[in-house]
C-alpha cells in the first residue's frame, strides 16, 4: 500500500544551463611528388582542445561571449557561437512526475539494499538504458565521454568521433545529461509508474518496477532547450569548455516558488 502523506521539497534549487560546442576537426594536407613513382604525402596538424574549468559569477554577457569572474577575483571569458546549444533545468514540483514520463533517477540504497531513496529525478526526453548502474557523476559532474573529441583522451591526428564533452546534469549522473564526475551512487533509467504520496514506482525498460521513497530533500528537475537571454549577470556559474570556447554552464539559483509543493 502506497503511503498518503504528502511531502515538501525544501532543498536549494539547481537551474542548469548546459552549453554545447563543437570543436573543430584536425586538418590534412596532401601533396604529390613530381618523380615518376607518384609518391603522395599527407601532413597533419596536431588540435589543441584542452579542456579547463572555473566557477564563479556572470560578470558580463556580449553576442558572442561570456564573461565570468573567479573566486580568485581574476576573469574568464568564454566564446558563444550560432552552433552553442543551450538547454535550462529547473527544480519542478511531483506534479511533473506523470505516468509515462521517462526518468533518470539517483538513488541511496538502504543499508541491506531492499529499499531506495530517490535523491534527484531528471526528467529527460528518451529512456537512457535499464535498471541500476553505479554512477559515475556528483552533482555539476565533469564532461561526459562523448567520443575522442569530448574527452579530449589525446591531440594525435587520428581519426576522431565526433564527440561533444557532456553537459553538465543537475547531479551529473544521467546519459543523457552528464557524466564523468567524482560523485555518488546509483542510478536507474526508467518510466514513471505510479506516484503515490512519498512514493514513487518506476518500470525500467525490462519491465522491472521499482518502488522509491520521496524525501523533503528530493529533487526534481525538468529539461528545456532556451536561448543565452536565459543568463543573467551575477548568477553563480561552473563553467567546462576549451581555451575558446564554452562547452557547459551550470548556473546554481534558489528554488523557484512555483517548484515547490505545497
Amino acid at each position: 500500500m502506497f503511503s498518503n502523506r504528502s511531502h515538501k521539497f525544501l532543498a536549494t534549487g539547481v537551474v542548469s544551463i548546459a552549453v554545447l560546442a563543437t570543436l573543430s576537426g584536425c586538418g590534412s594536407v596532401a601533396t604529390q611528388d613530381s618523380s615518376s613513382t607518384g609518391t603522395a604525402t599527407a601532413t597533419c596538424t596536431p588540435r589543441n582542445t584542452t579542456i579547463t574549468r572555473a566557477s564563479g559569477t556572470v560578470k558580463s554577457i556580449g553576442t558572442d561571449s561570456l564573461v565570468i569572474t573567479k573566486q580568485d577575483g581574476s576573469n574568464v571569458t568564454m566564446t558563444l557561437s550560432s552552433q552553442t546549444v543551450i538547454t535550462q533545468q529547473t527544480l519542478a514540483a511531483t506534479s511533473a512526475l506523470t505516468n509515462g514520463s521517462f526518468v533518470t533517477v539517483a538513488v541511496t540504497p538502504s543499508s541491506d539494499g531492499s529499499t531506495y531513496t530517490a535523491d534527484t529525478i531528471l526528467l529527460t526526453s528518451g529512456l537512457g538504458g535499464g535498471g541500476f548502474g553505479r554512477g559515475t557523476g556528483g552533482q555539476n559532474g565533469g564532461a561526459g565521454s562523448g567520443g575522442q573529441n569530448g574527452n579530449n583522451r589525446n591531440n594525435s591526428c587520428r581519426p576522431q568521433r565526433a564527440g561533444t564533452p557532456g553537459a553538465n546534469g543537475g547531479f551529473g549522473g544521467g546519459r543523457q545529461n552528464g557524466g564523468a564526475g567524482n560523485g555518488n551512487g546509483n542510478r536507474l533509467f526508467g518510466t514513471v509508474a505510479q506516484v503515490s504520496g512519498t512514493t514513487l514506482v518506476v518500470d525500467d525498460a525490462s519491465n522491472n518496477s521499482y518502488l522509491l521513497t520521496l524525501t523533503s530533500k528530493t529533487q526534481i528537475i525538468q529539461t528545456q532547450t532556451v536561448t543565452a537571454s536565459a543568463l543573467q549577470i551575477g548568477q553563480n556559474v561552473s563553467v567546462v569548455g576549451t581555451s575558446t570556447a564554452a562547452t557547459t554552464i551550470t548556473i546554481v539559483t534558489n528554488t523557484p516558488a512555483s517548484a515547490k509543493n505545497s
